[in-house]
């Protein structure tokens, strides 16, 4: 019998892997876990979601005598680019640095795309690039926008995808 538990277990695993972005189940179990004031947890709400991720890579911050104030830090951290998303592999497998993509980094000049659709952009595995890179953003009037909802989008299909992958062999 498939269990509601073990679907959002394979939602979660698969989301994890599939995005680099942080979805809002992830970012209010951290926000529990933690232990911080109302304030700081609705500074941590209102960022974009890959700064979201770059925040909880870090790791849980409960246990502190100041929980609130170390959350604030690392949100400072990563808005003043302090902390940035780990190099990507490529191939052959040298670390290359995030926004090393020179498709990716015509795209986000080309689109004046802002420092959120970039952080994205930048943070994307290799199997994602093409992806981003084949979004037609000429002629829309807000391309950061359109980034973000696509790459949500897909990342929201391939968990279902996942999930019912999941189910399939739990049966």
């Amino acid at each position: 019998r498939v269990t509601a538990a073990m679907v959002h277990a394979a939602a979660s695993a698969a989301a994890s892997t599939l995005s680099p972005l942080a979805s809002a189940a992830e970012v209010e179990r951290f926000l529990g876990a933690s232990g911080v004031d109302r304030e700081t947890a609705q500074k941590f709400r209102m960022l974009p979601a890959n700064y979201q991720s770059l925040v909880m890579e870090r790791g849980p911050v409960q246990g502190v005598r100041n929980p609130s104030s170390v959350l604030c830090n690392r949100i400072h951290d990563v808005e003043s680019g302090r902390v940035s998303a780990p190099p990507s592999v490529n191939a052959h497998g040298v670390a290359q640095m995030p926004g090393s993509n020179p498709a990716i980094e015509k795209m986000i000049k080309d689109n004046d795309l802002d420092s959120s659709a970039a952080g994205v952009l930048r943070s994307l595995p290799a199997s994602k690039i093409g992806l981003a890179l084949s979004l037609k953003l000429e002629e829309v009037r807000n391309p950061s926008a359109l980034i973000m909802q696509n790459l949500q989008e897909h990342a929201r299909t391939q968990t279902q995808m996942v999930v019912s992958k999941a189910i399939s062999k739990l049966r």
